[in-house]
């Protein structure tokens, strides 16, 4: 392998340099160099280096160039990055002014500048030159060709800088681009670490069945070097330790322990990677409770630190951690938190962190933090003792300040703000049981808020920046990149839509894709910062309507924490629960409900009247006299529809005939929408644009495969401008989304629950006539107040923690439309057209949202001719996401309301006038007021 990998550097050599006069002096000397470094004996190589430099220094810069960025390599692998750069520099300025120098020099330089900086932690630098690097592969796509060694190296340094900053999906794509670049050149020995470095990407995103895969696939492509081998064993221990089968996490351990203790440790390469199997070794030790074998690695490996230059940061943090691990389980709570203290100092730039992106190794910081703060609320168990959980309160505050500037970049691309938002789970729910204990007993309302606001980024605050970024920056968005936008979503769609999504080729386009949408995304960032929607308890009592009350739902074990908020109280109550009764009665309502049951027997309302026992009668003290609510619900029971629960008094005695039910993701989302400002006082004449592509009275030979979801005679009845029939397809609709007031897609659509991507809604057939989830986010929908979802499963998918339901209807929300009226699961169309027909009519009366909906059921409940429709399935399928207001203030909605109130002003007037008269006429007299 060595031998051919010189006798390709010495023929690209060669090639680069065709003109110039060589030099024996140079070729010697550059080719001694790159033996001792690839043999990873860097000072030395650096000797020859520099006698190379020297010969052509002065009167050949592309070769002296090309030898600095050696040299800078050399430096590198001896751990020295700022003698690194000087290198870089220095290559960069024999380039300077010199329109002869080769793509291939300035992408070596501008990717070796990208990898220092990276090491260095300075990841404006590093991203700037990774994108240099990039552009010039970008203009110039032969230079993948002329050293495509290089060109691997640079895929993988980039993907590995990403995943420090948990932008996990970033890194595959690189790693893949690294994959298929390894197999059109034939570079099979690379393979092994490719394929490793992809299976380490899928450990971190929680995935370890995946990583084993591109684990044993490794084990083809391994070659006979020692230190590779030594590394792979490690990382399939790694991956079996955190599938948690420790014995066969041992064997691979022991494997790779033997090819180490065979190998020098004077080579600073080997040592580091022998530290790095201590560590593991002592980790799965200490899992198994053999703290004996666990400290004995662990001492070893710090005993090997002490001898090792260069960055040590990752080793000592990680030895801290473990260390700290033993001490908890042993229940040594303060040694075990100085330990983790002392992990987080070591990831740390100085002692005051507030920034993400202010730590030298985010993952283990954060990971020690959490540990931290665990180990004080373990301890405050055991000794009752309030400074105990203030610490842990603190430490989990700090935790929740860092990782939220975390998730900033993330806005704009949703997988990446799944993965992130799935993480915050964990965090806050340790935080907020802690929070809630201390506040029990503090009774502080400063504790009270901050509660509320931990509810809140629990409940997709991730969703409300990307919501809030949307409307503060697609008004003023540039026509150009308003254009690339476009181009870069129909792509994708025509991608999905097209394409095996199993196939080689779908992957790799998806992540070109994929990457060109980051890079779009970080040209949007770059302009416009945003803020994430935020509220407080008091802003919403201030808001609340008199009859209403808002419900926060965060179930964690056998107890559902709720924030209840009225105009007379904001508090937050813990149920107890049984957590596998719930969990059970849940199962079955879901089962009840996604299935079609025909005129089958309804047989859940057992299940529906003990949910409503667990999560809703205990509240009855503070929502008594409600006629309407409002549910932030926990991602576990998102799917489900409040109206149909049961108090078990009488028969199907629904709540639904007692309050006008809304749902929201937080309470930002509901009070704080940015679109809503400006969206008071809207006339029923503003404009509302109905989609209806499968109509009953024109089936064409276009359309019969496809089953009719509207009739004409209630398009008649709902007014607005119509696209119906072969007038509706996906560019009409586009041509005129912008600006309606209100929407409304009536039509079939598909919930893809394993990829939300590949969901979509249907248009007229022919041509381009699916809009993809990524093309739903993208819609300009800021000055749409409302849209009604009638398509089936529109608001079916993919429930993803801290996100909510990855749907349909959760695409239009973050489009930045504040209210969405949708289908959950597979629509009847008799039933949903009912609905949406009697819903439209009573919003066009100014009736509130969720009012309107409430009323709509009710008029269904006493239509005779669908009495055959009583089954849930059909009646409870409609529900409202986000804000309850009136769509149309039209002055009559509540003309009688207000016309009732002054009568009865204008009676106790004229009663209190005869009262007075009366006490006259027969002499007496109202006592003075003393």
């Amino acid at each position: 392998m060595k031998n051919l990998m010189l006798l390709f550097i010495v023929a690209w050599a060669c090639c680069i340099q065709a003109g110039y006069a060589q030099t024996t002096v140079y070729l010697q000397n550059w080719l001694e160099g790159e033996k001792h470094a690839i043999n990873g004996e860097f000072a030395e190589s650096m000797k020859y280096y520099q006698k190379a430099y020297q010969a052509v220094a002065k009167t050949d810069p592309v070769r002296a160039a090309n030898v600095c960025n050696d040299m800078s390599s050399a430096s590198y692998g001896d751990g020295l990055y700022d003698q690194a750069l000087r290198y870089c520099y220095r290559g960069l300025a024999h380039t300077k002014n010199r329109a002869s120098v080769p793509d291939s020099i300035f992408f070596k330089l501008y990717s070796s500048l990208g990898t220092m900086y990276n090491e260095m932690e300075h990841r404006d630098s590093s991203y700037f030159y990774f994108q240099s690097a990039d552009a010039v592969l970008d203009r110039t796509p032969i230079v993948e060709n002329q050293i495509p060694i290089y060109v691997l190296h640079h895929y993988l340094h980039q993907g590995r800088a990403f995943w420090k900053f948990h932008r996990y999906h970033q890194s595959i794509i690189y790693f893949s681009k690294a994959k298929s670049l390894c197999q059109n050149h034939k570079l099979t020995n690379d393979l092994q670490y490719v394929e490793s470095s992809l299976a380490e990407v899928y450990d971190l995103l929680g995935q370890p069945q995946k990583s084993l895969v591109f684990r044993i696939s490794a084990i083809n492509h391994i070659s006979s070097n020692n230190d590779e081998l030594e590394k792979l064993y490690t990382g399939i221990g790694y991956t079996y330790q955190q599938l948690n089968q420790i014995d066969s996490a041992l064997i691979w351990l022991k494997r790779a322990r033997n090819v180490s203790i065979s190998q020098s440790l004077e080579n600073k390469a080997v040592k580091k990677q022998d530290i790095r199997l201590l560590l593991l070794l002592g980790h799965c030790h200490s899992s198994i409770d053999d703290f004996k074998n666990a400290e004995y690695f662990l001492d070893l490996a710090e005993s090997q630190l002490a001898t090792t230059t260069g960055n040590s940061a990752w080793v000592r943090a990680n030895i801290n951690i473990e260390k700290g691990r033993n001490s908890l389980k042993r229940k040594n709570y303060n040694t075990a938190a100085l330990y983790f203290e002392n992990a987080f100092q070591n990831t740390c730039y100085n002692r005051d962190i507030t920034n993400f992106f202010n730590l030298i190794l985010p993952e283990i910081g954060l990971n020690a933090l959490y540990l931290k703060g665990y180990t004080y609320h373990q301890k405050f168990n055991t000794s009752g003792q309030i400074t105990d959980l203030l610490l842990a309160y603190e430490t989990f505050k700090k935790l929740i300040i860092l990782k939220k500037t975390a998730y900033q970049e993330g806005i704009n691309d949703a997988e990446e703000r799944y993965t992130l938002s799935k993480e915050g789970i964990n965090i806050f729910s340790e935080a907020i049981p802690i929070a809630y204990t201390l506040y029990q007993i503090k009774k502080s309302p400063k504790i009270l808020n901050q509660l509320f606001e931990w509810f809140e980024q629990a409940n997709t605050s991730y969703l409300n920046d990307a919501i809030s970024n949307k409307n503060l920056t697609r008004e003023n968005l540039p026509a150009a990149l308003q254009a690339e936008e476009q181009k870069i979503l129909k792509e994708k769609a025509r991608l999905i839509e097209k394409s095996d999504p199993s196939s080689a080729e779908y992957q790799e386009k998806l992540n070109e894709l994929r990457l060109r949408w980051y890079k779009f995304s970080q040209k949007l960032n770059k302009s416009n910062k945003t803020s994430a929607l935020s509220i407080r308890p008091k802003e919403i009592q201030n808001q609340l309507d008199p009859g209403a009350a808002f419900i926060s739902y965060k179930w964690y074990g056998d107890h559902i924490y709720t924030f209840i908020i009225t105009r007379d109280t904001s508090r937050l109550e813990v149920l107890p629960v049984n957590a596998k009764r719930l969990q059970n009665n849940l199962d079955h309502l879901e089962g009840q409900l996604r299935h079609n049951p025909g005129f089958g027997k309804y047989s859940g309302t057992e299940a529906a009247i003990d949910c409503y026992r667990l999560l809703v009668e205990p509240l009855k003290k503070w929502v008594s006299g409600k006629n309407r609510l409002i549910i932030a619900r926990d991602w576990r029971f998102n799917f489900l529809p409040f109206e149909l629960l049961e108090t078990g008094k009488k028969t199907h005695d629904y709540l639904t005939r007692q309050y006008a039910f809304s749902y929201t993701y937080s309470a930002a989302y509901f009070w704080q929408h940015p679109s809503l400002a400006q969206k008071s006082g809207q006339s029923a004449t503003r404009s509302s644009l109905i989609v209806a592509p499968f109509i009953n009275q024109l089936t064409t030979e276009v359309t019969k495969g496809w089953a009719p979801v509207a009739d004409l005679d209630d398009l008649d009845d709902m007014g607005g401008e119509k696209l119906w029939a072969e007038g509706a397809t996906k560019q009409a609709f586009l041509d005129k989304v912008q600006g309606q007031h209100v929407l409304q897609l009536a039509t079939h659509a598909r919930s893809a629950d394993n990829n939300p991507d590949d969901s979509f809604i249907q248009f007229y057939p022919g041509g381009d006539s699916r809009l993809y989830l990524s093309e739903i986010y993208a819609l300009p929908l800021q000055d749409t107040r409302l849209v009604i979802l009638s398509a089936c499963s529109g608001g079916e998918g993919m429930s993803k923690k801290g996100e909510g339901n990855i749907s349909l209807a959760h695409g239009m929300v973050q489009a930045g439309c504040p209210s969405v009226i949708s289908t959950i699961w597979e629509a009847n169309n008799e039933v949903t057209a009912f609905l949406t027909k009697t819903t439209y009519q009573y919003l066009k009366k100014g009736i509130p949202v969720d009012l309107a909906l409430q009323r709509a059921r009710t008029d269904f409940f006493d239509d005779p001719v669908l009495k055959k429709f009583m089954h849930p399935y059909y009646w409870a399928n409609l529900t409202l996401i986000g804000n309850y207001d009136p769509v149309f203030n039209t002055g009559t909605g509540y003309l009688w309301f207000g016309i009732a109130g002054v009568i009865l002003i204008l009676a106790m007037m004229l009663y209190m006038m005869s009262k007075r008269s009366g006490n006259k006429k027969s002499g007496h007299t109202e006592p003075d007021d003393h």
